[in-house]
Order: C-alpha cells, then structure tokens, then sequence
C-alpha cells in the first residue's frame, strides 16, 4: 500500500503549479503514514523484548508463565531435565538444586527436589509443582 501511494505521489510530482497545494498535502500524509507505521513496528517490538503474547493478544512475562517439562536426559543416576518457563529454558541436573549456570535462587527461579526417568519435583518458595513427561502422564501410571 506505502508504495503504491509513492509511485502514485512520484506520477503527481511532474504536476502544475495550481496541483502544488494538493501535492504537498499528499507528500504530507505519506509522511504521516510512514511516521504511524514505524511508531506501530516500535511498539510491537519492545512488547516482544517485555515477553510473549499469549492468545488473546495480552502481555505474558516469562517469570509468570506455567513451567513445562520439555525433555529428561541420561541413564541411571546421571539424569538432566529441560524445563521451559514463559520464553526461558533451565537445565537442571540431578543432585544439583539450581539451574546450569545458577549459583544462588533468587525468587523468580524453582528449585530442583527430584528427577525421575519421567517426571521431575520442582520448588519455589510455597509452590510445588511435579511435572511429567506427556506420554508417561497420558499412560495413567
């Protein structure tokens, strides 16, 4: 649409001086429209750097989205489980409370309780949460 309305406004550019009036109210408004869509292509961008929109088209923060169990790694005793929370992953490790590349919890993070071949218990502050793996939770067992 923006360049029709430019090869529309260079066509008017050759125009007579009794059209200058109308060719600058027109330039003026191809000007208004850019400045609108670069303000809109702004505001969309920083809504994505602020977290993710869910499907109503409201703003969801990934410190307040629900945890999902992604995958459980390893044989044994040597488990690892990818835990997805809003638009971060976490790694935990087996006989490790905090995520790779954590040292301390600060109140946003869970902490690590269990990890099973196919669930894992995770902790923060009062909220406890056990999630499964989907086949392992759909087979009732």
């Amino acid at each position: 649409m923006l360049c029709a309305l430019l090869a529309a406004m260079a066509g008017r550019a050759r125009a007579t001086p009794s059209q200058a009036p109308t060719l600058e109210f027109d330039q003026m408004s191809v000007r208004e429209l850019m400045r609108l869509d670069s303000a809109l292509a702004l505001s969309q961008t920083k809504a994505k750097l602020q977290g993710q929109k869910d499907t109503q088209g409201s703003v969801v923060l990934g410190s307040e989205a629900k945890p999902r169990l992604q995958a459980i790694y390893g044989v044994g005793k040597k488990l690892a489980a990818e835990v997805r929370v809003g638009s971060a992953t976490y790694v935990y490790m087996r006989g490790q409370p905090f995520p790779v590349g954590q040292r301390h919890a600060d109140e946003s993070l869970f902490v690590l309780r269990d990890i099973s071949p196919s669930c894992v218990r995770l902790e923060r502050q009062a909220q406890k949460l056990n999630l499964c793996l989907a086949a392992h939770s759909s087979s009732g067992r």
